[in-house]
């Protein structure tokens, strides 16, 4: 990939944006960016030193698009509006891809992406492995590259929207944890926001692996149809798979066993390569079921390492984790939910403690309807935020009652008002964080925040 003397265009100067000006600035390439706001003094500073201009975008975008051969858009911004004003489009993955040029184990899916890179990333780390971090999660990927020698993997968190127009990245290991509607404000629909994932694996070829649910695989395959060498399948299922036409020879199952173990099965072989007595009981068993997967995959001895490595493991923040124990009711920070699946994981592994459920956020254009009446038998239901008047009314068209409030201090202290000891209260949305927060983390934050405050200002009114 020659970059000289290219006239390369940076579109958003968020932490992808960043990494993109900070990794092409070594090239002898033209640069230049646009955004919502001017550069700060030292960005202002970098871009004179690179003799790059800044663009003002909106005012300034179509000047921006003339003045350059390639645009790097950030992940964020939805390019589709503009697709034939552009020149060529380049995508943070594509840099990242070659210019690493070492094994890459690429995450996605619509639940669990965060868990499954963090834990896995700890785990090849505590075998011996150096491992690098970073995409949705951490750090911005073409940071790593700086450092790329000090590494043997790169394990990239990714979403759809930095998969979506990639041209050539092509993971050694790509794993795709489930497909969930999600991101339908910008993917307009399922097959679409599908499409959009399929990129982790649409250039993958002979000497690399796709990791996927076996719900997925016919989609999958369709995907390499044309290839003479396709990469290797395998894929992973919570109970054995014994139809023929779903597992075709060659290709591997992962799966649980009646009594919990994680089976390989190849052909009419199958193995044991985790006892159920072995998985951790940290996240949930899923979550384990594609790690086993994933370091069987990876050649390691996956009892050995999840033995040694897990003990040091913990949950992502903002994922389900209790962080407060006050006046005998447990305090679960979920505010990661941002799809009403994770919502109702939570709730299933939670139960059958009573639970005091949160919901609000943003629903990203998904029907949310359908998922509220398995939401039915928890102890009470909370709606908050610009969506709780809506989340309330549906709850009651289908036949149970639920309270609306219109932020999280207020629902949270309503709650305070009736939990008993033995409950829980649950923060886990089921949509984004952006009516009322800038991010999930501000958001999960903020409910610890409020949970150490009112528990306070409930227990002075109890002493006087």
């Amino acid at each position: 990939m020659d970059l000289t003397d290219k006239r390369i265009g940076i579109w958003g100067l968020g932490v992808s944006g960043r990494a993109a000006l900070s990794y092409l600035s070594q090239f002898k390439c033209h640069l230049s960016v646009l955004d919502r706001t001017e550069p700060e003094e030292q960005l202002a500073r970098e871009l004179k030193n690179l003799s790059g201009r800044s663009f003002r975008d909106p005012d300034e975008r179509t000047a921006f698009f003339a003045a350059n051969d390639i645009i790097i858009p950030s992940p964020g911004i939805d390019i589709a509006p503009f697709i034939n004003q552009m020149p060529t489009i380049f995508t943070e993955v594509d840099l990242f891809y070659h210019g690493w040029q070492k094994p890459i184990i690429g995450i996605t899916g619509s639940l669990g992406k965060t868990t499954i890179t963090t834990f896995l990333s700890h785990l090849l780390a505590s075998s011996c492995h150096r491992v690098a971090t970073g995409g949705n999660i951490g750090v911005g990927m073409l940071d790593l590259l700086a450092r790329r020698t000090e590494f043997d993997y790169a394990i990239l968190e990714l979403s759809s929207f930095q998969l979506e127009r990639a041209l050539f990245f092509a993971p050694n290991l790509a794993i795709w944890t489930n497909l969930y509607p999600n991101h339908l404000d910008r993917h307009e629909n399922l097959e679409t926001y599908r499409n959009a994932k399929m990129f982790i694996t649409r250039h993958q070829t002979q000497g690399q692996t796709i990791l996927a649910p076996i719900e997925i695989a016919h989609f999958i395959r369709q995907t390499h149809e044309e290839q003479a060498l396709p990469p290797r399948y395998a894929w992973f299922s919570l109970t054995e798979v014994n139809d023929n036409t779903l597992l075709q020879p060659g290709e591997s199952c992962f799966y649980f066993t009646p009594e919990g173990s994680i089976n390989k099965k190849i052909l009419l072989e199958t193995s044991t390569i985790l006892d159920a007595i072995q998985i951790p009981g940290l996240s949930y068993r899923t979550n384990w079921l594609i790690l086993a997967a994933a370091l069987d995959l990876l050649g390691q001895d996956v009892p050995h390492i999840i033995k040694y490595g897990s003990p040091k493991l913990s949950l992502p923040n903002n994922r389900l984790a209790c962080f407060a124990h006050i006046n005998g009711i447990d305090f679960y920070n979920d505010s990661k939910s941002t799809i009403m699946e994770a919502t109702l994981a939570a709730v299933n592994q939670l139960r059958p403690q009573p639970i005091h459920l949160l919901l609000g956020g943003l629903s990203k254009g998904v029907d949310r309807s359908p998922y509220l009446a398995p939401l039915a038998e928890c102890a009470s239901i909370t709606c908050f935020g610009s969506e709780g008047e809506t989340l309330c009314a549906t709850c009651k068209k289908e036949g149970f009652y639920a309270h609306t409030y219109p932020d999280l201090e207020s629902a949270l202290s309503a709650i305070l008002g009736y939990a008993k000891p033995g409950s829980c209260i649950l923060l886990s949305p089921g949509g984004t964080s952006f009516d009322l927060y800038k991010n999930y983390e501000e958001r999960g934050l903020h409910f610890i925040e409020l949970a150490e405050k009112l528990t306070q200002q409930k227990n002075l009114s109890r002493s006087h």
